[in-house]
């Protein structure tokens, strides 16, 4: 007969608490997976009847902001450089693409035009015009040119909800103005908060971030605004709705909406900012609970925005192929394979040549290398005067190797769009700015008590 000793007693107990935690920690997964799934159907319900709407505009109304846009297009060309000293691309050719889709006004019903998202291309002799501008040329009505209906089904342009009321009363240059404005105002208000609510070591972070990411070109561009919208959007609720947030365990709804809100609105150009970018505001912002606990957390919460992201833009898929003629689930996942892929016109792509395209781009802006500057130094002042904390290096370094993380996953995109994806890369300058900055306001605290 086995007697039980004290300890043998305490390590069962020991056992049996860890279990039952195990079990309570399946449960919410499940419980959160579950409810997170009829938030990404309410999404896309809500979605569906939205883009209804705005498709009850009619398209020839806006011809007229159409033709008005045509000079500022046609001159800028398809890639044009805003600064000389600063080489950042705007990217005309996907602004093309969306008003184009905004501006059809072929005969279709309803219900197509929303699944399918309608668009012209130009052609002569039957062979494609290779241009962004196919819908001005119709606007013009250039007679010597032939135009076919073609589709763009796998996302969900969520642009269009804002995009195809605002051609109803303005040009393309004005939206760019008010674009622009809007952006600012985003950003004055999130520093705003981040002022009252804190952390306030982040207002200098944020802001050489959004240099970097260069507000002239994020306004004056359709295809990079969503994600931005998003993010500056996500870190203001996320600041102003914290504590409710916490106590009502609601964050990991909070990152599936943000995955979700950038499947509708992005292309896939630089999404990974509307993940990365609240993480850093949320883990500067929260207690932290031991490196082990927030790791885990950050993977979590990491995997409800992907969950958010991937479903949402499934969701497409699946009511496009339930409701139309079209395999969109085919061409979707066809697509998704080729641009996560290693090869590009049978190259096989290495990491090293991705990370040298995003970094030789990134680094053609002299305030790149500013804010290495400005980290490089803190971080040296901050390693002598022994401010740093373990938990924090380790969770900012984590965050910082999200882009590459991302680019490893996404190789042929990140190859072939290196220009506009590099973008993502700013989540790395704001984890290493954050980490650098957050021990400052530490130890002054620590001095003053």
């Amino acid at each position: 007969m086995r007697i039980l000793t004290k300890s043998t007693l305490v390590n069962r107990e020991a056992e049996i608490i860890l279990l039952t935690q195990e079990h309570k920690a399946m449960g919410h997964i499940i419980k959160v997976f579950f409810k997170g799934l009829l938030l990404l159907v309410a999404c896309a319900l809500v979605m569906l009847f939205l883009l209804f709407l705005v498709y009850l505009i009619p398209a020839g109304s806006m011809e007229e902001h159409i033709v008005a846009s045509t000079d500022l297009l046609l001159e800028e060309g398809a890639y044009p450089v805003l600064h000389e000293h600063r080489p950042r691309n705007l990217d005309n050719y996907t602004d093309g693409l969306m008003l184009n889709i905004a501006s059809f006004d072929g005969d279709k019903p309803l219900l197509d035009r929303v699944l399918y998202n309608y668009r012209y291309t130009a052609t002569i002799d039957g062979e494609k015009v290779s241009s962004p501008y196919d819908f001005i040329y119709h606007a013009l009505r250039y007679t010597e040119l032939k135009y076919k209906v073609s589709s763009y089904m796998r996302y969900w342009h969520g642009y269009l909800l804002f995009l195809k009321p605002l051609l109803f009363f303005f040009s393309y240059p004005a939206i760019r103005t008010i674009n622009t404005v809007l952006q600012s105002i985003l950003a004055l208000l999130l520093v705003f908060l981040l002022w009252k609510k804190g952390p306030k070591q982040l207002i200098l972070p944020f802001f050489l971030v959004w240099l970097i990411l260069d507000p002239m070109v994020t306004g004056s561009c359709l295809q990079f605004s969503g994600n931005y919208y998003v993010f500056s959007v996500g870190c203001i609720l996320l600041l102003w709705k914290y504590e409710a947030l916490q106590q009502k365990r609601l964050f990991p709804y909070f990152f599936i909406l943000l995955g979700a809100a950038t499947s509708t609105c992005d292309l896939l150009s630089y999404p990974l900012v509307t993940l990365g970018i609240p993480m850093v505001v949320f883990m500067a912002k929260k207690e932290p609970a031991g490196i082990r606990e927030d790791l885990l957390q950050i993977i979590g919460y990491s995997a409800a925005w992907c969950f958010g992201y991937a479903g949402l833009w499934a969701c497409k898929w699946i009511i496009s192929s339930v409701l139309t003629d079209a395999n969109s689930i085919q061409n979707a996942i066809n697509t998704v394979l080729y641009r996560a892929g290693g090869t590009e016109k049978g190259h096989v792509i290495s990491f090293y040549e991705i990370l040298s395209r995003v970094l030789q781009y990134t680094f053609k802006d002299p305030l790149a290398y500013v804010v290495l500057a400005v980290a490089g130094c803190l971080f040296v002042y901050c390693l002598c005067s022994r401010r740093f904390q373990v938990h924090d290096v380790i969770i900012f370094s984590f965050l910082a190797l999200f882009p590459f993380v991302w680019y490893f996953t996404i190789r042929n995109h990140t190859y072939v769009h290196f220009w506009f994806a590099w973008r993502s890369i700013t989540v790395s300058f704001f984890s290493i700015l954050s980490m650098v900055f957050l021990p400052l306001k530490k130890r002054e605290r620590q001095n003053v008590e």
